[in-house]
Formats: C-alpha cells, sequence, structure tokens
C-alpha cells in the first residue's frame, strides 16, 4: 500500500509588495503579511483540487492565509489547525542603513539562519516534527497541509530524509503550488 502526502502553499495574500523597504518596513510587512487576507480573485489550480479529492486527513497552519485557503479548499470538511505548521519567523534581520526590494531582505533573512547552527538545527528539529506528524497521519490514509514557502521546504527535506519520495511537483514556491510525497508501506 501506498501512503500519500500532499503538501499546499497558500493562495496568493493581498498586500502590496512593490518597492523599496528599510529593515523597519520590511519588519511591519512581515507582519501585515501575517495578518492579510487572500485576494478575492485567489483561486487553486484544478489539478489541486484533483489531488485532494482523495484527503483523509487536513491539517493546516494557524496563520490566516493557511487557514482561509485551507476553508476554499476543503469548505465544510473537518480542518485540523496547528502552529506546528506556521511559517518559520525570520529570526536574523541584519541591520543595514538602506532601503532594499522586498526579495533582498528575505533573501538576507534566510541567509542569515542559514550562518548560524543552532538556529539552522532548530529549524531542521521543528521541519522533522511537522514531518513525523504527517507521515503518523498519512499511515492512516491520504493527507493533506495546507502551510507556507519556506517551512514547507524544510518540511520536505524531512520526508525526503525519512525515505519519502516527491513523485509530483506542480508550480515552484508560488500561491497554490503543491508537491506530493508518497512512500510504500
Amino acid at each position: 500500500m501506498t501512503s500519500t502526502i500532499v503538501i499546499i502553499r497558500h493562495g496568493r495574500v493581498a498586500i502590496t509588495s512593490d518597492g523599496l523597504f528599510s529593515r523597519e518596513d520590511f519588519l511591519r510587512y512581515v507582519e501585515d503579511y501575517d495578518a492579510a487576507p487572500l485576494c478575492s480573485d485567489s483561486r487553486p489550480p484544478e489539478e489541486l483540487i484533483e489531488q485532494l479529492r482523495l484527503a483523509r486527513t487536513l491539517l493546516a497552519s494557524e496563520l490566516p492565509r493557511a487557514r482561509e485557503s485551507s476553508r476554499i479548499l476543503f469548505l465544510d470538511q473537518d480542518i485540523r489547525y496547528d502552529a506546528t505548521f506556521n511559517e518559520e519567523p525570520h529570526h536574523l534581520v541584519p541591520r543595514l542603513p538602506f532601503r532594499m526590494p522586498l526579495v533582498a531582505w528575505f533573501a538576507w533573512s534566510r541567509v542569515g539562519e542559514a550562518m548560524s547552527p543552532s538556529l539552522q538545527r532548530a529549524v531542521a528539529a521543528r521541519g522533522s516534527i511537522a514531518a513525523k506528524l504527517l507521515i503518523v497521519e498519512a499511515h492512516h490514509g491520504p493527507t493533506a497541509l495546507i502551510g507556507h514557502g519556506w517551512f514547507n521546504r524544510v518540511i520536505a527535506r524531512s520526508l525526503i530524509e525519512s525515505g519519502w519520495r516527491c513523485s509530483l511537483r506542480h508550480g515552484g514556491s508560488e500561491p497554490w503550488s503543491f508537491r506530493v510525497f508518497s512512500s510504500r508501506e
């Protein structure tokens, strides 16, 4: 028998991200992003809907964009929200005296995390815990998670290290992208 886990990134968030940002602007943007709703026209692709038709267990991050995405995808089905799947915070945002595009701030933040062995271990340990929760559920039937771009990659790495394989990848890390993982029991 094959176990299946679908890991999904939430829908497109209704927030402006153009222009140059100071460090303080970036930190405020992250807070606003965490609280923002989805764009009113943010709809999942049909390929994702097809993947979810057989899901027995539905999990989601507790953050608003994941909650709203799960309601769009699963409607009235029973969804378990769990902070274990929340996006990894931006722990290390450098104090730079100039303005940059958001993508540069996000990169600097994640590079800083990668340069900290203790933080790297903590993030990997959290990803391993999240992956183990998904694996336990997947042994009872197809499982789906609505999560976030960065932390979904951490979870995916832990699944692969646990012997799971990515059998389908739809999209990169854009909104509504997803990966399907499978394992032979």
